[in-house]
Formats: structure tokens, sequence, C-alpha cells
């Protein structure tokens, strides 16, 4: 074989186990969350037919990250995100496993107070007890009814990964939260995108074992 063919032959296997191997997650909507009192903005990248992958933006002393959480493989995934304004350049860096199990003290009840139209305001008594004998706090949930229960948004930007999740089951959207006065939470936007990133074939070899 001419050494020509033979390196057309060698980059066409290398394509071929990087667009087999490799895995891409796609996502279409980005939500936007605000705390009222800091001003402080959470975003989200998330797809509605899959919610097993969310996408965070956040910044350390280091510069900006994304976080990619994929809860069917429990694993945390980390890019670099060199920059963020016209050109977005993101490479990977590492990956950790992630533990599904909450390690919560707590307990609590979650119910609707009243509908309202196309609005439930529901409200959280929790406990820092398993038995439910002393309360904690109240926090009262305003709720947009959907078609899909999508509180898993922001349970995941504030709360733990997967914390109690199952047991919320609301279709709709959180549209704010408030937590007896002292700290109150909006929903700001929510937009459509689409954004796709890809998960080195390193790290699929892993999920698969």
């Amino acid at each position: 074989m001419k050494k020509s063919n033979l390196l057309t032959l060698i980059l066409i296997c290398i394509i071929f186990f990087n667009y087999s191997y490799s895995q891409k997650i796609n996502f279409t909507n980005k939500i936007t969350y605000a705390e009222c009192e800091t001003n402080e903005i959470r975003s989200l990248y998330y797809d509605t037919n899959n919610n097993q992958y969310f996408l965070e933006i956040r910044k350390d002393i280091f510069g900006f990250y994304f976080k990619l959480i994929d809860l069917n493989a429990s694993y945390y995934h980390r890019f670099k995100v060199k920059n963020i304004n016209e050109n977005l350049v993101v490479n990977y860096e590492y990956s950790s496993k992630i533990d599904k199990k909450s390690k919560a003290k707590f307990n609590y009840d979650f119910y609707v107070d009243k509908e309202v139209g196309d609005t439930l305001y529901s409200k959280m008594i929790v406990y820092n007890d398993k038995k439910k004998k002393n309360i904690q706090s109240i926090v009262d949930y305003k709720i947009l009814k959907g078609t899909q229960n999508l509180l898993y948004l922001y349970i995941y930007l504030y709360w733990h990964t997967l914390e109690f999740y199952d047991n919320l089951d609301v279709k709709g959207i959180i549209l704010s939260v408030n937590y007896q006065e002292k700290r109150k939470i909006e929903l700001i936007s929510i937009e459509k995108i689409n954004f796709e990133i890809t998960i080195p074939d390193e790290i699929n070899f892993l999920n698969k074992n």
C-alpha cells in the first residue's frame, strides 16, 4: 500500500473513532433565576426531552467554566470556557463521579395551597428531623402550570442535584420562591437555544463500565 493511501486510511479511522465514540449533548433551552436581595443570577441549559443532563456556567478564581451533570452515568464533567463573548472556546478539563444518594437529614411536606387560573400557589414545610416533629422553615412556591414537571430545573440550581425531586409530582415550572420573606428567588427568563457540547470518548468508556 502506498504511503499516501495509508495516511488517508489512518485519518479516516481517526475521524470514525471520534465521531463514533464521542458523546454529543444538545441543549435546547436556557432558564435564568435571580436572588432578589443579592441580584445573583444563575442560568441553566437543559433539554425538555431529556432531564438527565444539565449544563451551568460558573466562575471561580480560575475563570469561567461549564459544569455538566450527567445523571444517567452519575458523572460531573468540567469544561474550561476561554471566551464567553462572540467566540466561545470550550475545552474539556476533567470528570468525576457524583453521589446520587441525598445526605440530607431533614424531611418535608409539599402541597398546593390554592390554584388561580394557570398559577399554583404551593407550600413546603421543612422539618429538621426525619420524623417531622420540628419545623425548620416554611417556603412559598409560585408555579406556572404546564404539560411537564420542570420543577427539577430550580431544584438542580438551589438544592442537591437529586434531592427529593421524585416526590414533587407537579406539572409546571417554578416562577418564584419565598423563604418567609427572608430570601426570594424569581424566574427571570426562558430562552430557546441550540447549544451542543461533546464529552470526550475516553469518558464514554468509563460510563459504559
